[in-house]
Protein backbone atom coordinates (compact mmCIF):
# COMPACT_ATOMS: atom_id res chain seq x y z
CA UNK A 1 0.00 0.00 0.00
CA UNK A 2 1.00 3.82 -0.51
CA UNK A 3 -0.34 6.47 0.87
CA UNK A 4 -0.55 10.07 -0.11
CA UNK A 5 -2.62 13.32 0.05
CA UNK A 6 -4.94 11.44 2.89
CA UNK A 7 -5.66 8.24 0.55
CA UNK A 8 -4.00 4.63 0.85
CA UNK A 9 -4.17 2.78 -2.36
CA UNK A 10 -2.29 -0.53 -3.77
CA UNK A 11 -0.44 0.58 -6.81
CA UNK A 12 0.66 -2.13 -9.69
CA UNK A 13 3.61 -1.69 -12.23
CA UNK A 14 4.25 -4.25 -14.70
CA UNK A 15 7.58 -4.43 -16.75
CA UNK A 16 7.30 -2.39 -19.47
CA UNK A 17 3.77 -1.51 -19.00
CA UNK A 18 1.73 0.93 -20.45
CA UNK A 19 2.14 4.93 -19.67
CA UNK A 20 -1.64 5.18 -19.13
CA UNK A 21 -2.71 4.76 -15.77
CA UNK A 22 -5.83 2.64 -14.80
CA UNK A 23 -7.31 3.53 -12.02
CA UNK A 24 -10.33 1.96 -10.06
CA UNK A 25 -12.91 3.02 -8.01
CA UNK A 26 -14.58 0.27 -5.64
CA UNK A 27 -18.30 0.06 -4.71
CA UNK A 28 -20.00 1.01 -1.45
CA UNK A 29 -18.77 0.12 2.02
CA UNK A 30 -16.09 -1.27 0.41
CA UNK A 31 -12.26 -0.84 -0.42
CA UNK A 32 -9.70 -1.74 -3.21
CA UNK A 33 -10.19 -5.22 -2.41
CA UNK A 34 -13.87 -5.25 -3.87
CA UNK A 35 -11.86 -5.49 -7.00
CA UNK A 36 -10.51 -9.15 -7.43
CA UNK A 37 -6.35 -9.23 -7.44
CA UNK A 38 -6.94 -10.58 -11.64
CA UNK A 39 -8.05 -6.92 -11.75
CA UNK A 40 -5.66 -5.29 -9.45
CA UNK A 41 -2.72 -6.64 -11.60
CA UNK A 42 -3.26 -6.11 -14.88
CA UNK A 43 -0.48 -7.84 -17.29
CA UNK A 44 1.18 -5.03 -19.12
CA UNK A 45 -0.35 -2.30 -17.24
CA UNK A 46 -0.10 0.50 -14.75
CA UNK A 47 -2.99 0.11 -12.30
CA UNK A 48 -3.86 2.36 -9.10
CA UNK A 49 -6.66 0.95 -6.19
CA UNK A 50 -7.32 3.88 -3.92
CA UNK A 51 -9.27 3.25 -0.57
CA UNK A 52 -12.07 6.48 -1.48
CA UNK A 53 -12.16 8.95 1.46
CA UNK A 54 -13.46 7.49 4.76
CA UNK A 55 -12.82 3.65 3.24
CA UNK A 56 -10.27 1.67 4.30
CA UNK A 57 -6.93 2.97 5.23
CA UNK A 58 -8.11 6.46 3.79
CA UNK A 59 -8.28 9.06 5.85
CA UNK A 60 -11.90 10.38 7.41
CA UNK A 61 -13.31 13.03 5.65
CA UNK A 62 -16.87 14.00 5.47
CA UNK A 63 -17.93 14.50 1.35
CA UNK A 64 -21.91 14.34 1.10
CA UNK A 65 -22.28 13.63 -2.73
CA UNK A 66 -20.79 11.70 -5.63
CA UNK A 67 -19.71 15.25 -6.89
CA UNK A 68 -17.84 16.12 -4.23
CA UNK A 69 -16.00 12.69 -4.23
CA UNK A 70 -15.11 12.74 -8.57
CA UNK A 71 -13.62 16.23 -7.34
CA UNK A 72 -11.49 14.58 -4.18
CA UNK A 73 -10.32 12.00 -7.06
CA UNK A 74 -9.43 14.44 -9.17
CA UNK A 75 -7.13 16.14 -6.66
CA UNK A 76 -5.44 13.08 -6.03
CA UNK A 77 -4.85 12.53 -9.21
CA UNK A 78 -2.99 15.97 -9.62
CA UNK A 79 -1.16 15.81 -6.42
CA UNK A 80 0.48 12.37 -7.72
CA UNK A 81 0.80 14.33 -11.24
CA UNK A 82 -1.69 12.35 -13.33
CA UNK A 83 -2.84 13.94 -15.79
CA UNK A 84 -4.42 11.47 -18.20
CA UNK A 85 -5.76 8.28 -17.11
CA UNK A 86 -8.14 5.21 -17.96
CA UNK A 87 -11.10 4.86 -15.60
CA UNK A 88 -12.82 1.31 -14.12
CA UNK A 89 -15.64 1.70 -11.89
CA UNK A 90 -17.62 -0.41 -10.21
CA UNK A 91 -20.95 0.28 -8.57
CA UNK A 92 -20.80 3.72 -6.57
CA UNK A 93 -17.76 4.22 -7.95
CA UNK A 94 -19.05 3.64 -11.47
CA UNK A 95 -20.93 6.63 -10.71
CA UNK A 96 -17.80 8.47 -9.44
CA UNK A 97 -16.46 8.04 -12.69
CA UNK A 98 -19.32 8.93 -14.83
CA UNK A 99 -18.95 11.92 -12.93
CA UNK A 100 -15.35 12.80 -13.48
CA UNK A 101 -15.73 11.82 -16.97
CA UNK A 102 -18.41 14.84 -17.18
CA UNK A 103 -16.78 17.28 -15.26
CA UNK A 104 -12.84 16.69 -16.30
CA UNK A 105 -13.61 15.22 -20.12
CA UNK A 106 -9.57 16.13 -20.23
CA UNK A 107 -8.35 13.79 -17.38
CA UNK A 108 -10.49 10.65 -19.38
CA UNK A 109 -8.50 7.84 -21.94
CA UNK A 110 -11.41 5.70 -21.83
CA UNK A 111 -14.17 4.90 -19.06
CA UNK A 112 -15.81 1.76 -18.01
CA UNK A 113 -18.68 1.48 -15.80
CA UNK A 114 -19.50 -1.49 -14.05
CA UNK A 115 -23.00 -2.65 -12.33
CA UNK A 116 -24.12 0.91 -12.34
CA UNK A 117 -27.46 2.79 -13.26
CA UNK A 118 -28.60 6.64 -13.09
CA UNK A 119 -31.69 5.88 -10.84
CA UNK A 120 -30.06 3.16 -9.43
CA UNK A 121 -32.87 0.96 -7.42
CA UNK A 122 -33.09 0.17 -4.45
CA UNK A 123 -34.39 -3.20 -3.80
CA UNK A 124 -37.23 -3.88 -0.81
CA UNK A 125 -35.69 -4.81 2.26
CA UNK A 126 -32.02 -3.58 0.87
CA UNK A 127 -31.82 -1.05 3.98
CA UNK A 128 -33.77 -3.24 7.08
CA UNK A 129 -31.48 -3.88 9.23
CA UNK A 130 -30.89 0.25 9.35
CA UNK A 131 -34.33 0.63 10.69
CA UNK A 132 -33.72 -1.88 13.10
CA UNK A 133 -35.99 -4.25 11.60
CA UNK A 134 -32.82 -7.22 10.62
CA UNK A 135 -30.12 -8.55 13.01
CA UNK A 136 -26.38 -8.54 11.14
CA UNK A 137 -26.22 -11.71 10.47
CA UNK A 138 -29.82 -11.58 8.52
CA UNK A 139 -29.13 -8.49 6.86
CA UNK A 140 -25.55 -9.88 5.32
CA UNK A 141 -27.72 -12.78 4.06
CA UNK A 142 -30.24 -10.95 2.62
CA UNK A 143 -27.48 -8.52 0.80
CA UNK A 144 -26.01 -12.11 0.02
CA UNK A 145 -29.33 -13.20 -2.04
CA UNK A 146 -29.43 -9.35 -3.98
CA UNK A 147 -25.71 -9.84 -4.61
CA UNK A 148 -25.37 -13.22 -6.02
CA UNK A 149 -27.67 -15.36 -9.09
CA UNK A 150 -26.67 -19.36 -9.22
CA UNK A 151 -23.57 -19.07 -8.06
CA UNK A 152 -21.99 -22.53 -6.59
CA UNK A 153 -22.08 -22.85 -2.45
CA UNK A 154 -18.33 -22.93 -2.70
CA UNK A 155 -17.97 -20.04 -4.93
CA UNK A 156 -20.39 -18.12 -2.85
CA UNK A 157 -18.35 -18.85 0.24
CA UNK A 158 -15.30 -18.00 -1.32
CA UNK A 159 -16.56 -14.72 -2.39
CA UNK A 160 -18.61 -14.27 1.19
CA UNK A 161 -15.39 -14.10 2.95
CA UNK A 162 -13.37 -12.15 0.52
CA UNK A 163 -15.63 -9.16 0.14
CA UNK A 164 -19.29 -9.43 1.64
CA UNK A 165 -17.77 -9.63 5.01
CA UNK A 166 -15.52 -7.05 5.12
CA UNK A 167 -18.05 -4.20 3.92
CA UNK A 168 -18.75 -1.69 6.36
CA UNK A 169 -22.18 -1.55 7.35
CA UNK A 170 -22.62 2.38 8.48
CA UNK A 171 -20.37 3.25 5.51
CA UNK A 172 -22.35 1.06 2.89
CA UNK A 173 -25.97 2.59 3.98
CA UNK A 174 -24.26 6.49 3.30
CA UNK A 175 -22.74 5.36 -0.04
CA UNK A 176 -26.28 3.45 -1.11
CA UNK A 177 -28.10 7.06 -0.27
CA UNK A 178 -25.34 9.30 -2.18
CA UNK A 179 -25.83 7.09 -5.26
CA UNK A 180 -29.16 6.91 -5.10
CA UNK A 181 -29.36 10.72 -5.02
CA UNK A 182 -26.77 11.51 -7.79
CA UNK A 183 -28.04 12.41 -10.93
CA UNK A 184 -25.53 12.88 -13.70
CA UNK A 185 -26.32 16.13 -16.25
CA UNK A 186 -25.50 15.42 -19.60
CA UNK A 187 -23.87 17.53 -22.20
CA UNK A 188 -26.01 18.43 -25.34
CA UNK A 189 -23.60 16.79 -27.85
CA UNK A 190 -22.34 13.47 -27.58
CA UNK A 191 -19.76 12.15 -25.65
CA UNK A 192 -16.73 11.00 -28.05
CA UNK A 193 -14.60 9.17 -24.76
CA UNK A 194 -14.50 5.79 -25.93
CA UNK A 195 -16.78 3.62 -22.77
CA UNK A 196 -17.59 0.11 -21.69
CA UNK A 197 -20.20 -0.60 -19.70
CA UNK A 198 -20.55 -3.91 -18.22
CA UNK A 199 -23.57 -5.13 -16.15
CA UNK A 200 -25.41 -8.41 -14.85
CA UNK A 201 -28.89 -9.43 -16.59
CA UNK A 202 -30.28 -10.56 -12.79
CA UNK A 203 -29.03 -7.29 -10.90
CA UNK A 204 -31.44 -5.85 -9.18
CA UNK A 205 -29.96 -2.52 -8.45
CA UNK A 206 -29.96 -1.27 -12.43
CA UNK A 207 -32.61 0.06 -13.90
CA UNK A 208 -32.70 -0.88 -17.20
CA UNK A 209 -34.56 1.93 -19.32
CA UNK A 210 -31.68 4.50 -17.56
CA UNK A 211 -28.97 2.03 -18.96
CA UNK A 212 -30.48 2.91 -22.19
CA UNK A 213 -30.66 5.95 -22.39
CA UNK A 214 -27.19 6.41 -20.61
CA UNK A 215 -25.26 4.55 -23.65
CA UNK A 216 -27.34 7.01 -25.77
CA UNK A 217 -25.32 10.17 -24.34
CA UNK A 218 -21.93 8.49 -26.10
CA UNK A 219 -20.55 7.88 -29.88
CA UNK A 220 -18.67 4.93 -29.16
CA UNK A 221 -20.26 2.81 -26.46
CA UNK A 222 -19.18 -1.06 -25.97
CA UNK A 223 -21.80 -2.46 -23.87
CA UNK A 224 -21.71 -6.12 -22.48
CA UNK A 225 -24.98 -7.39 -20.61
CA UNK A 226 -23.65 -10.59 -18.16
CA UNK A 227 -26.01 -13.62 -18.57
CA UNK A 228 -27.11 -14.71 -15.20
CA UNK A 229 -25.02 -12.66 -13.22
CA UNK A 230 -25.78 -10.75 -10.69
CA UNK A 231 -24.85 -7.20 -9.21
CA UNK A 232 -21.33 -8.43 -8.21
CA UNK A 233 -20.79 -10.30 -11.68
CA UNK A 234 -16.42 -9.25 -11.74
CA UNK A 235 -16.50 -11.99 -8.88
CA UNK A 236 -18.80 -14.31 -10.04
CA UNK A 237 -17.05 -14.78 -13.35
CA UNK A 238 -13.87 -12.29 -13.13
CA UNK A 239 -11.75 -14.60 -16.16
CA UNK A 240 -15.55 -13.76 -18.52
CA UNK A 241 -15.58 -10.07 -17.40
CA UNK A 242 -12.06 -9.46 -17.67
CA UNK A 243 -11.65 -9.97 -21.67
CA UNK A 244 -13.91 -7.31 -21.82
CA UNK A 245 -11.86 -4.43 -20.35
CA UNK A 246 -8.43 -6.02 -21.77
CA UNK A 247 -10.05 -6.17 -25.20
CA UNK A 248 -11.29 -2.77 -24.31
CA UNK A 249 -7.87 -1.45 -23.57
CA UNK A 250 -6.14 -2.59 -26.56
CA UNK A 251 -3.96 0.51 -28.11
CA UNK A 252 -3.87 2.36 -24.95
Amino acid sequence: MHFHAGYAYQEFKDKDCSPTPIILLHGAGSTHLGFPASFRHLTGRHVIAPDLPSHGQSTQKELSSIKAYAQDICDLLLNLQIHRAVFVGYSMGAAITLQILLSEPSLCVRCALLAYSPKSVSPDGILDHDRGNLSQADWRAQLSRYFYTSTPDQTRKDINHALLQKIDKNTFFKDLELTYRYQPTFPVKKIDIPLLYLYGDKDPFIDHRQSELLVEHFKQPNVAVIDNAGHIFLWEYPRLVLDQPNNFLVGV
